[in-house]
């Protein structure tokens, strides 16, 4: 409360004692230089966030939040950040799994104007809601950087394909992850729509199975008419076949702007590479890091 210096505090041991919570929101409250606050949680025990999002509407110091709350809690986080104008970036953990309605995640993303970076973990949202969040990332001005992760219920891949949609019409966002959509239908044509029309988006990372039918011809395709994308991070999508490397060469060969191109590589023999070894080192950006690589 009375340090000032202090500019990061992690609480990684948070319970929910009441007193303990009370002399937390009371120094944040009082505390104008901590910039960086991350509150987990122990056993099971979530942070009551009540305290939390009192001492926040009073801080102005506080620009990075990582947080672990509870899922019946996120509604009220998503309300904080819709009229909180400090933070910068957020980093959110939801437990334990369950979809919430995204109708507040989509007004505090059309609202807030001064987010930057907003990452979410093991957040789902009901179907019915992610039309609303996709319309507001569509229109959001302010975010840089959107991620998306941790697929173990399908409502997260719901959300997942609704900033995708929206991502497509943005024309602000830069980096975009959504590790919790697989290549699954409808996913394989939101993906190559977002890569076909999106204009701003340099980096863009993706789940499994993107390197194998039917998922990778239309990303082949797309990545022709994208001139922007300079990262594509698939590290957990397989490379299989020698059929995949040649479509895959095939993207890479038309698209020159590539700096940065991970997945996994299994089970194909290397005469197999041929293709990929022609197209990697025609490409300016790429050649140097895949020969290293590749020895």
């Amino acid at each position: 409360a009375v340090n000032t210096r202090l500019t990061e505090l992690g609480i990684q041991g948070m319970t929910a004692d009441v007193l303990g919570l009370a002399h937390l929101a009371t120094a944040l409250e009082r505390n104008t230089t901590l910039k960086t606050l991350g509150c987990g949680y122990l056993s099971g025990a979530v942070v009551p966030l009540a305290p939390l999002l009192s001492a926040l509407r009073v801080n102005s110091s506080v620009t990075d939040l990582d947080v672990d709350v509870d899922t019946a809690a996120l509604e009220a986080l998503f309300a904080a950040l819709e009229v909180n104008t400090t933070l910068r970036s957020v980093l959110i953990w939801a437990s334990p799994p369950g979809p919430v309605c995204g109708l507040r995640l989509a007004a505090a993303i059309r609202s807030n104007s001064t987010l930057t970076s907003a990452s979410f973990r093991a957040v789902a949202v009901t179907a019915g809601s992610a039309d609303a969040v996709a319309e507001a990332v569509a229109v959001n001005s302010s975010l840089r950087s959107l991620s998306i992760n941790i697929a173990c219920h399908e409502a997260r891949s719901s959300l997942g394909a609704a900033a995708m949609r929206g991502a497509a019409r943005n024309t602000t966002l830069t980096e975009l992850s959504v590790g919790a959509v697989h290549a699954f239908e409808p996913a394989v044509h939101t993906v190559a729509a977002l890569i076909e029309s999106n204009s701003s988006i340099t980096v863009l990372s993706l789940g499994n199975g993107w390197l194998a039918e039917p998922a990778l011809p239309w990303l082949s395709r797309a990545m022709r008419c994208n001139s922007t994308l300079t990262k594509l991070d698939m590290c957990s999508s397989r490379l299989g076949s020698a059929e995949g490397v040649n479509r895959l060469a095939e993207a890479v060969r038309v698209h020159q702007r590539l700096r940065s191109l991970r997945f996994r590589a299994e089970e194909v023999p290397t005469a197999d590479y041929a293709s990929l070894d022609a197209a990697l080192s025609e490409s300016w950006h790429l050649a140097d890091h895949w020969w290293r690589r590749r020895g």
